[in-house]
């Protein structure tokens, strides 16, 4: 009979303190498979350096179809994705969830699909809601939710959020959680459970194994809503804890994450308009002056009078921008950066 020894994890802001001092508790003689996703940016990390510093296992960021080995701490490398897929392990740039890659929803839902009562699933502290979904995948496919308590973490919205949406089997703090996973992991983890074809879809859209739309339109409700990240329509999926939006190419979304999205788009074709707004203003009194040196008073200033209308709205739609009121959600934020 298998043990639960499929150990994932997921962090954001704050993450990198907290994942610290869970793996200090972990010994040589630890055999789990432990597997991390740490919100960071694009670029280096050395959260690996960090973790083998901390503790008595080895911290690494894997290849794509590396095999996984017990007492190994992987951790998904920058803007890619870490899923596991039987024995070996997917580390890919596919389709963003929750505008993340890597997506803690990613790791937690592919460990629950290939892996199911032999996973145990940690989220940390972190704004914003991804891993939400993913604690709903493993607890239905069998598995074990652990959450940071709220009071401890730094940025205490994703456990809060947890907590609200999924049945929580444990809610600690991260003494509690190393102690609780080290010995869980000594038990048996039963005979695996049967994975709903939702879950699977999921899986393989998160590798861009594009489904058709017969297939997406029984698994949600089709919206009105377009995706931030692609254009495409977008479907409400069933059986989430939270509600979630999910397109054809496979980029996923929360509520609060597809706000998100909107209003990085938003801004975007805000400035853009700006930029396009002022250049005909300056195109318009360039024309006011030539027509003043000509002699043609009347259409110099009704040349005038449109650029200064023209100033005055971008004016506008900048001190909006800049207000930030399209980006405030009015609670949390996202945070994306590693502390």
């Amino acid at each position: 009979m298998s043990s639960r020894d499929i150990i994932v994890i997921g962090a954001s802001c704050g993450g990198v303190e907290a994942l610290s001092k869970i793996v200090s508790y972990f010994q040589k003689d630890f055999k789990a498979k432990i597997f991390i996703v740490q919100h960071i940016p694009k670029g280096l990390s050395v959260l690996d350096q960090i973790l083998s510093g901390k503790g008595a296992l080895q911290a690494l960021h894997p290849e794509d179809g590396e095999t996984m080995r017990p007492g190994v701490i992987y951790i998904a490398p920058p803007n890619r994705h870490l899923l596991i897929n039987e024995n070996h392990l997917r580390v890919i740039h596919g389709p963003r969830e929750n505008r993340m890659r890597p997506s803690i929803d990613v790791l937690f839902r592919s460990a629950a699909g290939y892996c199911t009562t032999r996973v145990i699933a940690v989220l940390l502290t972190g704004y914003l809601d991804d891993g939400v979904s993913g604690l709903a995948a493993v607890k239905r496919c069998g598995g074990i939710a652990i959450v940071q308590d709220p009071a401890e973490a730094e940025a205490p919205e994703m456990p809060q959020t947890a907590i609200s949406k999924v049945k929580i089997d444990h809610v600690l703090p991260l003494e509690g959680i190393a102690k609780k996973i080290i010995a869980l992991s000594g038990e048996s983890a039963g005979a695996p459970s049967d994975v709903p074809e939702d879950i699977m879809t999921d899986i393989r859209n998160s590798e861009y194994n594009i489904p058709d739309l017969d297939e997406m339109e029984k698994l949600g409700r089709r919206t009105p809503f377009t995706c931030p990240e692609c254009g495409g329509v977008m479907w409400k999926r069933d059986n989430e804890p939270i509600a979630r939006y999910v397109c054809h190419t496979g980029h996923s979304f929360t509520e609060k994450s597809l706000l998100e999205g909107q209003s990085k788009v938003i801004e975007y074709s805000l400035w853009k308009a700006i930029r396009h707004l002022e250049e005909r203003v300056k195109i318009l009194r360039t024309m006011a002056e030539g027509d003043r040196e000509k002699g043609k008073s009347e259409s110099a200033k009704g040349f005038g009078i449109k650029a200064d209308d023209l100033k005055y709205h971008a004016d506008i739609i900048r001190d909006f921008i800049m207000s930030g009121k399209l980006t405030s959600l009015g609670e949390g934020k996202v945070a994306e950066s590693v502390r």
